[in-house]
């Protein structure tokens, strides 16, 4: 990656990272301290006002059994009550997480109620005891003094420290700018020198490409007139062929003409001859009366019948020499007709070619000129970057490096008046701080304490008793565990319902054809911390992955294997995307002593944990820094995490804050 590139990201986050940071440090010192300080009363009243019953991690059991189809789960309540509705009917089908019955949940309410209004007694009595002692007051004013001055100091640490660290920031960010800068000018020197190692190279490449069209256009030109000259060349043999050819027919009609004239002048000849021969004939061979034959006579009819095959012989010969005119005369125009047409073509080829050598030479013609433009244009646009590469080195040379030094100097002189300031702050903080912590000292230590622990006993007491109400009023209801199709209904509204140790019958039979059993023994020293609903993790042998279901039966009656006295648990659970089979073996994990808004803790080899089966999230409240010499946030009670209250309860009394016992 460039290195300019780099430095600009780096800049980009560190300055991003100063932004977010500003609306905090934009705050006085004194106006950080008294935010912290606020946070920290808020925290300890709470703490002493709303403890809970303290909660230890969530347990777990590991146990293992054979995986067995779900082919019925059976459903009962978790308390003893009055059905007060039934929401389904045999046939229906249901998903997992669906109510299916409750009960009526006055009983319960009500102890709930009773449980808070417990907890609220024993929190004003808490809080009338801290009021009514003016000794208690003035040492709670003395704890947040000191906790105010701490909190201060470590404001004023924090102060100091973030200065430093704004001042390192900025004096970094200041020579990452000299250093962008002076990167900034070797970029724009080697772009200059690419700017004009670039002009030189377009410049010898055009000079290249003009002349090269200019060859294009000569090798065009001779082209074409070599093709002119061979077609003229080759019309000239065609015209010579054409005139030879007319003189050769007309020779060989000349002599075919003379053979017809010798033919029918040797025809006219013997025809006379004859009549000359049959006019001897007649007056040789005729009389009156006629003559008994002669030898002249004989003669005379000899000599004709020899001049009348003459006369046929001459015929036939005429015959045949008007036919051979005739041929001789079709030949000959034949040939002409060829010599001619071969010399119109000719004619048109030499057309042909001259138009074709006239394209071809405009055509490059052409291309020189656009060569010479593009050319021109390049060598423009390439002088005009080289000026413009010319100007932002000289700007980054001058005015970059230059400003950038100037915003160093300043980063490092500011850094310095702030480091300043910060150290003289945090030495009155720690001078407010010492004089707060002797004047807590002087406090004498008396029975308000031990007043105080005893009464928040009776809160945690009191807390106590109402998690056990809200855990057993979230037991009034039966939830389908898996999805699938009610089989049975064994109860109606208004009717007395409870665990299975109470009923003869379960509550709800569901059929689920897609989910799957798993059942193993729990000592009998464990089992009554297993109850129904509880949240386990199965795994399959040789499967990585964990299936998560719920305790949906436990025996009612003990079962002795080997010596050992143990109850069988039965966990319903579904199996989608994983390949379970009956009659696997399988680990399962049941979480154990889970309160109302507990969450187990992480377990080795298991990933993330799931959350036990409670009511709603418990607040979260801010984790307090830790101040040497008076009590810290782990030293004061425990800001507890309350279980889930209806949102028409009012909120506790606050207390105001009191020293740690």
């Amino acid at each position: 990656m460039d290195r300019r590139l780099v430095v600009r990201v780096e800049r980009t986050s560190r300055l991003r990272w100063l932004r977010r940071l500003r609306p905090w440090l934009e705050l006085s010192a004194r106006g950080r301290a008294a935010l912290i300080v606020m946070v920290l009363m808020i925290c300890a009243i709470v703490g002493f006002a709303a403890q809970q019953v303290a909660t230890a991690p969530v347990e777990a059991l590991d146990v293992a059994g054979n995986i067995e189809p779900a082919r019925q789960t059976f459903l009962d309540f978790g308390v003893t009550g009055v059905v007060q509705a039934v929401n389904v009917k045999a046939g229906q089908a249901v998903q997992a997480g669906a109510v299916l019955a409750q009960l009526d949940d006055a009983t319960l309410s009500a102890q709930v109620t009773q449980a808070r209004a417990a907890v609220d007694t024993a929190g004003l009595k808490m809080r009338q005891d801290a009021e009514t002692s003016p000794a208690a007051q003035a040492e709670a004013a003395a704890v947040t003094a000191v906790a105010t001055s701490r909190l201060e100091e470590a404001a004023a640490e924090a102060n100091l420290a973030d200065t430093a660290r704004l001042t390192e920031l900025g004096v970094e960010a200041a020579q990452l700018g000299l250093t962008g800068g002076q990167s900034a000018a070797a970029a724009a020197q080697v772009q200059l020198g690419a700017a004009q190692a670039n002009l030189v190279d377009i410049q010898r490449s055009a000079a290249a490409a003009v002349v090269a069209a200019q060859q294009a256009v000569d090798s065009a030109a001779a082209i074409g007139q070599g093709a002119v000259n061979a077609a003229e060349v080759q019309l000239a043999t065609a015209e010579r062929n054409l005139s030879d050819q007319q003189k050769v027919s007309q020779k060989m009609v000349t002599s075919s003409r003379a053979g017809v004239s010798s033919a029918q002048a040797t025809l006219k000849a013997d025809q006379t001859t004859l009549a000359t021969d049959t006019g001897t004939m007649n007056s040789a061979c005729m009389g009156s009366p006629p003559a008994p034959p002669t030898t002249g006579c004989t003669s005379a009819k000899e000599t004709v019948a020899a001049d009348t095959a003459a006369v046929a012989a001459d015929q036939a010969m005429v015959k045949t020499a008007q036919a051979k005119l005739t041929q001789d005369q079709a030949t000959a125009n034949q040939d002409v007709n060829q010599a001619a047409a071969t010399v119109a073509n000719d004619q048109a080829t030499l057309k042909n070619t001259q138009i074709a050598a006239a394209v071809a030479v405009k055509s490059a013609q052409t291309t020189l000129a656009q060569t010479q433009a593009a050319a021109r244009q390049a060598g423009d646009q390439a002088a005009a970057q080289l000026a413009a590469s010319q100007v932002s080195l000289q700007a980054a040379q001058g005015e970059g490096i230059g400003a950038a030094q100037n915003a160093l100097q300043q980063a490092q002189a500011k850094g310095q008046q702030s480091n300043d300031q910060g150290a003289a702050q945090l030495a009155a903080s720690r001078f407010a701080r010492a004089s707060a912590e002797q004047a807590l000292a002087s406090f004498p230590q008396d029975a308000l304490l031990l007043q105080l622990q005893q009464d928040q006993d009776q809160v945690n007491a009191a807390r106590s008793v109402l998690a056990v109400a809200q855990h057993n009023a979230s037991k009034g209801s039966i939830v389908a565990p898996v999805a699938g199709v009610v089989d049975h209904v064994n109860v109606v509204a208004g009717q007395s319902a409870g665990p299975p140790a109470v009923t003869t019958t379960h509550a709800i039979v569901l059929e689920t054809p897609d989910a799957f059993q798993l059942t193993a023994p729990v000592r009998d020293s464990v089992i009554t911390r297993v109850v129904r609903g509880a949240i386990v993790q199965v795994t399959p042998a040789g499967s990585p992955q964990t299936l998560v279901g719920t305790i949906t039966d436990i025996a009612p009656s003990a079962t002795v294997r080997s010596g050992i006295t143990t109850f069988d648990v039965t966990a319903t659970f579904e199996a989608k995307g994983v390949d379970v089979r009956p009659g696997m073996s399988a680990k399962m994990r049941i979480y154990l002593g889970a309160a109302p808004g507990a969450s187990p803790q992480p377990v080795p080899g298991l990933g993330s944990p799931l959350p036990a089966p409670s009511s709603s999230p418990s607040p979260q409240f801010p984790e307090l820094p830790t101040l040497p010499g008076i009590p810290s946030p782990g030293a004061l009670p425990e800001v507890p995490s309350l279980p889930a209250l209806p949102s028409n309860e009012p909120p506790l009394p606050s207390l105001p804050p009191l020293p740690s016992p």
